[in-house]
């Protein structure tokens, strides 16, 4: 099924460019980000010093999987396959992977931290404790999820796809 939407979504020269650009964009992201760790949570050029090879491999895993959801994403919505299912798949093909690999957590657990009461000022730094101890397994959880929004767009894709071939006609 994967293998059917990617043959229906890239095989318009447009898709394939806006794969790629895609592609370029986010490796660059990942390959700023995923050292969030090593720099104490800073991003930019600090982040290129501390970069291995597991994080090089990871970044171009993310950049990939995103890239093929965010084309299948933008033809789906172009071809009127469920706007509303779309969004929603690239929302979390979008959010997934920066939450476990950005400081995003931390920062929102220390602001609620100030916040309520019930949890004290350190809960950032435990989460950005947990999150730098488990780092791998997370990567692995976040390409797991963009391996799943893939499949689940492949399927809405190739849904929508057959019908509209046995309507009389394939759109776009």
């Amino acid at each position: 099924m994967i293998y059917q939407a990617f043959v229906i979504v890239f095989s318009k020269k447009r898709y394939r460019i806006l794969g790629i650009i895609s592609m370029l964009i986010f490796l660059a992201l990942y390959l700023f980000s995923l050292p969030a760790t090593y720099t104490g949570g800073r991003i930019g050029l600090v982040s290129l010093r501390f970069l291995n090879p597991v994080l090089i491999i990871f970044s171009i895993l993310f950049a990939v999987l995103l890239s093929i959801n965010v084309s299948f994403t933008i033809f789906s919505y172009h071809n009127k396959g469920g706007k509303t299912a779309t969004a929603g798949g690239f929302l979390a093909s979008v959010i997934t992977p920066f939450l476990c690999c950005t400081p995003i957590l931390p920062v929102v657990f220390s602001f609620l931290g100030g916040f309520i009461p019930l949890l004290s000022a350190s809960t950032g730094n435990a989460v950005q404790a947990f999150i730098a101890l488990h780092e791998f397994w997370l990567f692995i959880a976040a390409a797991v999820l963009l391996i799943f929004a893939l499949y689940q767009n492949s399927k809405a894709l190739t849904a929508h796809q057959s019908c509209a071939i046995t309507k009389g006609g394939q759109n776009d």
